[in-house]
């Protein structure tokens, strides 16, 4: 059976509260109101979630590797560049 779900934050700490499979750590670094969206789908033991938000932030992560493994990207073609333990990370780069 698949679930799914789409939750909206305006609190950075509810947002990262609610990213799975690991400890996330939102710092937000730009003004303005914030707002998150996060995609979670789900079926037996995969799972996948996307986030969105709206201002400029670091997010620190820690994955649970140890019974996870996971496979990062960026979804679109125009999506800004982003840094992963030091490396750049952008369109049509994986990193597993």
């Amino acid at each position: 059976m698949v679930r799914s779900e789409v939750l909206a934050f305006s609190d950075p700490l509810a947002y990262q509260t609610a990213i799975r499979a690991g400890v996330a750590d939102v710092l937000v670094t730009s003004r303005g109101l914030f707002h998150a969206e996060l995609t979670k789908v789900g079926r037996g033991r995969v799972w996948m979630q996307q986030g969105f938000d709206n201002l400029g932030r670091i997010i620190r992560g820690d994955v649970d590797t140890a019974s996870r493994a996971s496979v990062l990207f960026l979804a679109g073609a125009d999506d800004p560049p982003m840094q992963h333990s030091g490396t750049d990370l952008s369109h049509g780069k994986l990193v597993v």
